[in-house]
């Protein structure tokens, strides 16, 4: 009975050591991931700043309320590629919208069939962490997945873009057909600079805000 008694529980224990290591295993490998999460999205969020602000110069949309958000988002940033030269200009830019607004439009006028060279960008520790999106608080999945939602869509609409200034070239369209196609190009854009401002206001909200 004894005998019985101990490898009943010797089993146990070791059943219950496994279940710990596992679960030990379990807690640095989501540390791990959690601290790769923030800094890919610190990196991330910056990148999409950047395609805003692109986006923005080329459809005349860097308003006063767009330059203090791109300004609040460069003093925020505190990233390897953080440049206090970069800063400095969007100070300057945020303090004087007109000038800004004189050179989008000037810009335009040089080239108005220039398209803004939209990219998508890897995030594969975001990626990851959606695989894995039960092993993180509540808070985190909400934003790791809204984060992914929009990344989506904004990827989807840069799509749209390519596809309609590549149709946009064709020599054979109407100046009807041309004017349609720049009319859903601005609204492409639109739609596209809300998605990359997003991305970086959700990316900066589970970086820095705890």
């Amino acid at each position: 009975m004894d005998n019985l008694l101990y490898a009943t529980l010797g089993w146990l224990f070791g059943l219950v050591g496994a279940m710990l290591i596992e679960v030990n295993r379990t807690k640095r490998f989501v540390i791990s991931l959690r601290k790769a999460l923030r800094f890919e999205l610190r990196e991330t969020a910056n990148r999409y700043v950047a395609v805003a602000f692109t986006i923005a110069m080329r459809i005349r949309a860097a308003d006063q309320d767009f330059l203090n958000w791109f300004l609040r988002a460069q003093e925020q940033y505190d990233g390897p590629a953080r440049d206090e030269q970069i800063i400095e200009a969007a100070r300057m830019a945020a303090a004087n919208p007109q000038q800004i607004d004189a050179a989008s439009r000037a810009r335009h006028l040089a080239d108005p069939k220039q398209s803004p060279s939209l990219k998508k960008y890897p995030t594969p520790a975001l990626d990851k962490s959606v695989e894995h999106i039960a092993d993180f608080t509540r808070r985190e999945q909400n934003l790791v997945l809204e984060i992914r939602t929009t990344i989506t869509m904004y990827e989807a609409t840069v799509d749209d873009i390519r596809e309609t200034f590549r149709v946009g070239f064709d020599s054979g369209l109407s100046e009807e057909a041309k004017n349609v196609i720049e009319s859903n190009l601005l609204v492409l854009y639109i739609q596209a600079l809300s998605f990359s401002r997003k991305t970086a206001d959700l990316c900066n909200r589970f970086v820095y805000q705890a």
